[in-house]
């Protein structure tokens, strides 16, 4: 509300003192007003109007205390809260206004409030879980009023803490004992058997057959579960014992390099070999010849006739005949049904015993649910010499399992029984290339 004043009659030098006054006080005030130092409103003086009375032009005087201090403020929100935000001043959930919200602010009034700040944190006590305000304090003030100063991890527990002691709590922090029991779980688990495999010369490469079968062990397995305030978090490993040991699979696995024949050529094949050498065959006690020699370079002389050779190597030698083997079919009539009385005998290949066949390892496998000969050491009609022995064709297969490259030389019929006998013998043996 504007006052207005009437001037009254004055005499003339009074009149121009007030006058004067007047003039100098409105200077005074337009210039405060364009400094800023006063707010526009409604100025009266002595009966005169200097500025339009308008009320919504009025600020209000807010005073606002707090744990950081006093702060004055002029605002022009008709409410506390906005004038609040209006300031800069943040207002959590918790806190504590002396004022409500919504408090109306009049134009040109003062309002003082107070704000309190608070916190909210949780404490969490073996999954139960309790919320609670208060002050901003020191972490160490918490646990030393709530209890938990007191308590001290047992085992596997643990205090879980948000800082340090010596930090001060902050909204929305968490202060928990965390209660770890674990539980024992016994199972059973297989243990799996491992392959072994066994290299054997006596057997051809590509040849394989389990000798022994796998069998898987079993062992108990003690882990842990791990609960947490009762909720399972995971399961860990706390040991294991063998109740039954695992049986391995063996399988054995050929090395020997093994040569293939068909039934139906063999018989001529050696054949045909053997009449090529028969006639070189000069019988000369134990030898089938009268002289050798090794040039050193890749050739042997046997009589004056030189053959070049792809192999030399010492092998096990030993000797047999028709009549003498079939004197140990009749000690053996099981092993050797065909042979039960002395007579001669046929060889592998159809051939009948006699110096210059020569009988070598032979493969045998189980066939269509038949145990048969699939190979041999060295290729039936290989032409060999041997020394101490002479020329020879492979045509046979000895019945000795002690190693692929065992050659036994045949005599004549009853040479061996009458003392024509090489014995067992490490001989050196050559490969002969016959074109």
């Amino acid at each position: 509300m504007i006052t207005r004043y009437r001037l009254r009659p004055a005499r003339r030098g009074a009149r121009q003192r007030d006058a004067v006054r007047k003039a100098l006080i409105r200077k005074t005030l337009l210039f405060l007003v364009l400094a800023g130092l006063i707010v526009p409103s409604a100025l009266a003086f002595d009966g005169l109007s200097l500025l339009p009375a308008d009320p919504e032009r009025l600020p209000s005087f807010l005073t606002i205390r707090s744990d950081e201090g006093r702060m004055d403020i002029l605002t022009y929100q008709r409410s506390l809260l906005p004038a609040l935000d209006g300031a800069g001043i943040p207002l959590g959930e918790e806190d504590l206004v002396s004022l409500p919200p919504d408090t109306p602010l009049e134009p040109g009034h003062s309002y003082t409030v107070t704000l309190t700040d608070r916190h909210r944190i949780r404490l969490s006590w073996n999954g139960v879980t309790v919320e609670t305000i208060t002050r901003p304090v020191l972490l160490e003030t918490v646990l030393e009023e709530s209890g938990f100063r007191d308590m001290v991890p047992d085992g596997r527990d643990r205090l879980v803490l948000p800082s340090r002691s010596i930090d001060p709590i902050r909204d929305g922090s968490r202060i928990a004992y965390v209660s770890v029991r674990s539980v024992p779980i016994k199972v059973l688990e297989p243990v799996p058997f491992t392959t072994v495999h066994v290299d054997d010369p006596l057997y051809r490469i590509g040849y394989s057959a389990v000798i022994q079968k796998g069998r898987d062990g079993e062992r108990e397995v003690v882990y842990e579960d791990i609960y947490e305030d009762g909720i399972l978090k995971g399961r860990q490993l706390a040991g294991s014992s063998v109740i039954r040991k695992p049986v391995s699979r063996i399988i054995r696995r050929g090395t020997s390099v093994s040569h293939s024949f068909s039934y139906r050529t063999i018989e001529g094949i050696v054949a045909a070999q053997y009449n090529r050498i028969r006639n070189w065959i000069t019988p000369n006690g134990k030898l089938n010849y009268l002289e050798y020699r090794d040039n050193g370079d890749g050739t042997i002389t046997v009589d004056g006739r030189t053959f070049t050779y792809t192999e030399k190597k010492v092998r096990v030698v030993t000797s047999y005949d028709g009549v003498e083997w079939c004197t140990i079919g009749h000690r053996n009539p099981e092993l050797y049904p065909n042979c039960v009385i002395p007579r001669e005998h046929a060889t592998f290949s159809g051939l009948p015993a006699r110096r210059g066949i020569v009988a070598t390892y032979g493969f045998r496998e189980i066939v269509g649910g038949d145990r048969r000969w699939v190979g041999t050491a060295l290729p039936m009609g290989t032409v060999v010499f041997i020394v101490g022995y002479g020329l020879g064709v492979v045509g046979d297969i000895h019945n000795s399992r002690t190693g692929p490259n065992m050659l036994d030389a045949c005599y004549d019929p009853r040479e061996v029984l009458n003392g024509t006998d090489l014995g067992k013998t490490g001989r050196t043996v050559y490969i002969l290339d016959m074109g």
